[in-house]
């Protein structure tokens, strides 16, 4: 499951705009997401979120 598909979005809590959106392995996803925190938090400080969700294959 390591190798499972996970889809990364950063949204604006200020008026709901994508800001980030990537699709990485599982294990691509912390470091991913430190590089979206230190990109966002400049601009939009704590006013922004980080969503992970594993992609599930269709059967």
């Amino acid at each position: 499951m390591a190798s499972e598909d996970h889809s990364i979005t950063a949204i604006s809590t200020r008026d709901g705009d994508l800001l980030f959106f990537q699709t990485v392995k599982a294990f691509e996803s912390d470091d991913v997401c430190q590089q979206v925190r230190r990109r966002c938090r400049p601009v939009y400080g704590e006013a922004f979120r980080i969503e992970v969700q594993p992609i599930r294959a269709r059967r």
